[in-house]
């Protein structure tokens, strides 16, 4: 198996290659996945589901759901990552495999140097948190928060064979190895339930520009409701914070908040507290920890907006 410790599974490469370049990556083998035709495409599933190839591109993705109008959400939410360049490239997967960021270790050797090496480098102290023994590198794929807030789950091969895990639960929180995925693992597809009739999503994303800028924060929302009228009240949510830490982050706390109650700006306000009050920024992104705090309660109130009948 050309897999292993030394080599690295390649797709699109629109991450990837730019790290070799600034001499982050430095694999020893490249395992290119482009001629398997299991890891690509988009289709339902024999129970209403879907299943996407994890070397769909992103384009492909977001084509697909816009010709279905159940899933349209999801590809909206997917047309939200990077430029229309890169998303024809680079692959549901590799976003979602994206290693954590931060402005102390995305950096060319160069400008290493004048800090030393990190956690994730191997050194001994985390140049965000400088008292911190943990890494708190800022995971910033864009899709695996929206896909936590669909329940997807995640299919991976191995030497040992495949296993099924939800996607939350891949994640380790831990910004030197973000994913649960040993060396000779693969992301093969992922998995999400036929959603109940009355669903409501909404991706909301901070960055500096427009187009190509990787979340800076990110909120997805997802809402099951008991009618099609703006007093319907919502029978079930999930609520994921992405960008604020090394992994997306599941809000139980939000679900309890909003499950008996219908859509308003009372209801927003409450809703940003307390994705505020579970967020734990760090100053280790292209904007200061502070605006990003701020900015919870704002693009909570876009979301509960946008699902709003």
């Amino acid at each position: 198996m050309l897999a292993g410790p030394d080599s690295m599974f390649l797709a699109g490469g629109t991450d990837l290659l730019v790290s070799m370049k600034q001499r982050i990556r430095t694999p020893g083998r490249l395992v290119g996945l482009g001629s398997i035709a299991e890891l690509r495409g988009v289709s339902l599933t024999d129970d209403g589901g879907l299943r996407i190839g994890a070397a769909t591109t992103i384009t492909a993705l977001t084509d697909w759901a816009s010709a279905h109008s159940e899933w349209a959400p999801l590809g909206e939410a997917a047309q939200k990552t990077s430029s229309p360049l890169l998303r024809n490239a680079g692959t549901v997967g590799g976003n979602f495999c994206l290693d954590g960021r931060c402005t102390f270790y995305n950096q060319p050797p160069i400008f290493r140097k004048r800090w030393g090496p990190c956690l994730k480098l191997g050194g001994g102290v985390c140049h965000a948190v400088r008292r911190s023994t943990t890494c708190h590198a800022v995971y910033s794929g864009d899709l695996a928060g929206p896909l936590i807030a669909w329940a997807a789950t995640a299919t991976v091969a191995g030497r040992a064979g495949r296993r099924t895990v939800a996607v939350a639960d891949l994640f380790t929180g831990d910004g030197i190895q973000p994913l649960r995925l040993e060396p000779a693992e693969m992301l093969v597809a992922l998995d999400i339930p036929k959603p109940p009739r009355l669903v409501r999503f909404s991706y909301q994303k901070l960055r500096l520009r427009d187009t190509l800028d990787f979340p800076l924060l990110g909120v997805s929302l997802f809402l099951v409701l008991d009618g099609p009228t703006a007093d319907a009240d919502c029978l079930d949510a999930r609520v994921v914070l992405n960008a604020a830490g090394p992994a997306p982050l599941l809000v139980p706390e939000a679900r309890d908040l909003l499950v008996g109650r219908a859509p308003s700006e009372k209801l927003a306000a409450e809703l940003g507290a307390v994705l505020g009050a579970r967020a734990h920024l760090v100053g280790n992104t292209a904007a200061g920890a502070g605006y990003r705090a701020k900015m919870i309660p704002v693009l909570a109130r876009r979301a509960l907006r946008d699902v709003s009948p």
